[in-house]
């Protein structure tokens, strides 16, 4: 979408179409709800008095109310150079938040690309909100209302095909295109940034030149406005177009030129509603038109996993074959030598030279990066999880639970059920596209010659398509188909009398691919009229008997009830289990026509006439005598109905009887068997309940009495440790005083001992004194020393 943004007088702007608000000015006061309504008070938010006058008629006649998104298309209005006047309803004046402008924006392109205009003019709105404001509110509008939320829906859909020169002049030979001054394509198509980059991932090598001769064809499905004289159109006195039209324009992206131009819609449609050729088959939505598949989806990440993984290989190869620098020295240079798995070569050396290690250095190269590779196992594990669903968890741990599990199952199967319901309704519409196009181009000679057999003819395409695929949306796997018809068999199993075997199991057959399955099945027998005796034969085999209106109604089951009655033969436990329900399934047949031929024969009889002519009057006087005559034909034939089968009531009870001993149990239903069991074990649970309380009141008993004892023990304990600390208490005093009265003893014992032995120290002291006087004296007088001490004898050594 192309925007200008213009300050021109509104009514000198050229355009397709203008479009102005319109805003209701009209005033209610609560109490004004219940008065007659009065004309609106309009006005445009615009100060241009061209535009204002181009309106002027419209409004003074009520057309215009300014309700919001309420549109007004005017053609040709005066004064303005716009061929087109959009009035659209603003509401009551306010200052326009930006969201309500842009909202009246969106109406505004959705309004006028409906009739198929392509360019337009908005005038901003004069009051309340900035013109930069403003201008930004409608243009983020119209981009959004302009915004195809559909493939088909979109109102131009281009096709770009890339076709060689010999394709090029073999339609422009066959008239499909129109001869142009074309030129050689030297070069190749352009590439997108993503291809390119994608080619240079995976390594690929192009050319600049066109070596096929490519070039590039657009295609395109478009609304296009062509005026009347150039579409063959005579109006009359309409001097308006009719509108813009589907066409199938092709243009040549090297010339630029037009190639051809197609009528999209048929030719006996006055709609003109648009052909569908190309069909689309969604993956994703996307936003926008066109869906997104898993190019689109893991496109980026592939991208980034194949260089991942072209840098590890490059790196693991360098590693495994490396280079080196040789030294030079002497007269012999550095050689290059290829050296092959197993080989020996020669390498010349220097004259000083011993060790080739000396002179070769291996390149250092890195190996390859483990982050590198840490890097490629992360984007596979992305790639995963982007397409990964509930599905692939499912089962990822065994011990999930049976409800989780069966919800993730659920919802990965909406994952897949939603892209098959795409896909179904994709090949219904190409499946229409195939019914009209053979409608038109089908040629019954070629058919035949193409084939060797009419397969079909031209003729079977002109009615309304009856074509549709029988895919059920729903079911997408045949794991799923195979599931449902097990169950519908285990069904028919149960219930016998509800299904019909030979259909059950001729789908069973169709499911598992085996081509013409009813050619392996005993052909399903076809009832006939019989005669009784035969009927019972046959109802004893097992065969299928059924009554004719034109039959002997009362000699049949007077037969059907005498073999019945027969002990060698409807009561035999070989014949009775398949014979008796058929014969009292015929008798209850033979009643019924019998009950209806009498009161028709009766009442034919009072009319003098056919009474069954009466049942095609559709008068309501006929009808009403018509059923008075049978209900009084019943009543006559009642008394004999009674003597005529008086005894057929008991022998059915009595074979009722006896076919119950020869059935087997009737199985229950798993649903009443699963509710009988949910009843059994909530009743189990409830008793278990039960029990586990008394238990518990039990325990609870016997817990308050040993509480009890509990008590009073700690009571005795605690009267028997105060009267303990009462015998210590007094035993302690006691002890205390004992021991006061010894101390006193003990120490008086201490003193008088103390004092003793103070008095004999004293004695001692003198004697020891007296000695000592007395040795001294003995040695002046002899005048040299002696060897007594302290008057004890020491021997000299």
């Amino acid at each position: 979408m192309k925007t200008n943004l213009s300050f021109s007088n509104p009514a000198e702007i050229e355009t397709e179409c203008l479009v102005a608000i319109v805003l209701d000015m009209t005033e209610k006061s609560p109490g004004e709800k219940d008065k007659p309504q009065v004309a609106p008070q309009v006005t445009i938010d615009t100060s241009d008095a061209a535009v204002k006058d181009a309106a002027a008629d419209v409004i003074a006649g009520g057309e215009v109310t300014g309700k919001t998104f309420e549109t007004t298309l005017l053609h040709h209005p005066a004064k303005l150079k716009a061929k087109r006047l959009l009035l659209l309803g603003g509401g009551k004046p306010k200052a326009l938040p930006t969201f309500e402008l842009r909202r009246l924006a969106g109406a505004a392109v959705r309004t006028l690309k409906s009739r198929g205009l392509r360019s337009f003019a908005f005038l901003a709105p004069e009051a309340g909100l900035k013109t930069e404001d403003a201008v930004k509110a409608i243009v983020e509008g119209a981009f959004v209302g302009n915004f195809d939320p559909d493939y088909y829906k979109s109102d131009r859909k281009a096709h770009v095909q890339l076709i060689n020169e010999y394709t090029f002049a073999d339609r422009v030979r066959s008239g499909m295109y129109r001869d142009i001054d074309s030129i050689a394509v030297v070069t190749d198509p352009d590439q997108t940034a993503s291809q390119k980059a994608n080619d240079k991932i995976e390594g690929k090598d192009t050319t600049t030149y066109n070596e096929d001769g490519l070039r590039t064809v657009f295609e395109v499905d478009v609304q296009w406005l062509l005026p009347d004289e150039k579409r063959g159109v005579v109006d009359g006195d309409d001097k308006d177009d009719r509108g813009p039209a589907p066409y199938l324009v092709t243009i040549d992206d090297t010339t630029r030129k037009v190639l051809s131009i197609y009528r999209n819609w048929d030719e006996d449609d006055k709609n003109e509603e648009a052909l569908v050729h190309i069909i689309e088959w969604p993956f994703l939505p996307w936003r926008g038109a066109m869906p997104i598949g898993t190019p689109q989806v893991l496109g980026g990440i592939a991208a980034a996993a194949t260089g991942a993984l072209r840098a590890l290989l490059d790196s693991a190869h360098i590693n495994n074959f490396p280079g080196g620098m040789h030294l030079k020295s002497g007269p012999v240079g550095g050689q290059s030598v290829r050296i092959d798995a197993g080989q020996t070569n020669e390498i010349d050396g220097g004259i000083m030279q011993d060790d080739i290690r000396k002179t070769f250095l291996p390149t250092p190269v890195n190996p390859p990066s483990t982050v590198l590779y840490e890097l490629l196992g992360y984007l596979v594990e992305a790639g995963k999880e982007v397409i990964k669903t509930t599905l692939d968890e499912a089962n990822d741990n065994a011990n999930v639970p049976v409800g989780t599990t069966m919800a993730r199952i659920e919802q990965g199967m909406v994952v897949f059920s939603a892209i098959h319901s795409r896909l179904h309704n994709a090949m219904g519409k190409f499946l229409k596209v195939l019914h009209r196009l053979n409608a038109t181009y089908l040629d019954d000679e070629q058919i035949l010659k193409e084939t060797g057999e009419q397969m079909a003819f031209k003729a079977d395409f002109d009615a309304p398509n009856d074509v549709v695929p029988i895919s059920d949306p729903e079911i997408f796997s045949e794991l799923q188909r195979i599931a449902q018809m097990q169950t519908i068999a285990q069904r028919a199993q149960l219930f016998p009398q509800l299904y019909d075997q030979f259909k059950v199991e001729t789908g069973i057959l169709k499911m598992m691919k085996v081509k013409d399955p009813t050619q392996y099945l005993n052909p399903k027998p076809t009832p006939k009229p019989q005669h009784a005796v035969n009927e019972n034969i046959a109802a004893a085999l097992g065969q299928p008997i059924i009554a004719f209106p034109d039959q002997d109604h009362f000699a049949h089951i007077q037969a059907h009830l005498a073999f019945i009655e027969d002990p060698l033969f409807g009561q035999n436990p070989l014949m009775a289990p398949q014979a008796i329900p058929a014969i009292l399934q015929n008798v209850k047949e033979h009643l019924l026509f019998a009950y209806g031929t009498t009161i028709f024969n009766i009442a034919s009889k009072a009319a003098g006439k056919d009474v069954t002519e009466y049942m095609s009057i559709h008068d309501a006087g006929v009808k009403t005598d018509f059923d008075k005559l049978l209900a009084a034909a019943t009543q006559v034939a009642h008394p004999g109905f009674q003597e005529m089968f008086a005894q057929v009531l008991p022998v059915i009870q009595n074979a009722q009887a006896l076919l119950k001993q020869f059935q087997p149990p009737q199985p229950t239903d798993p649903s009443v068997v699963a509710q009988n069991k949910v009843t059994a074990d909530s009743q189990a649970k409830q008793a278990d309940n039960a029990v586990k309380q008394k238990q518990v009141d039990n325990q609870a008993q016997v817990d308050a009495q040993t509480l009890a004892l509990k008590q009073a023990e700690l009571q005795q304990n605690a009267t028997a440790t105060q009267n303990e600390q009462s015998l210590t208490q007094a035993k302690t005093q006691l002890d205390s005083q004992t021991k006061l009265q010894t101390t006193g003893e003990t120490n008086a014992s201490r003193e008088k001992i103390a004092g003793g032995t103070d008095q004999t120290k004293l004695t001692v002291t003198s004697e020891d004194n007296n000695t000592a006087m007395e040795i001294a004296a003995a040695e002046i007088e002899a005048g040299s020393k002696t060897n007594l001490k302290n008057g004890q004898a020491v021997g000299k050594k």
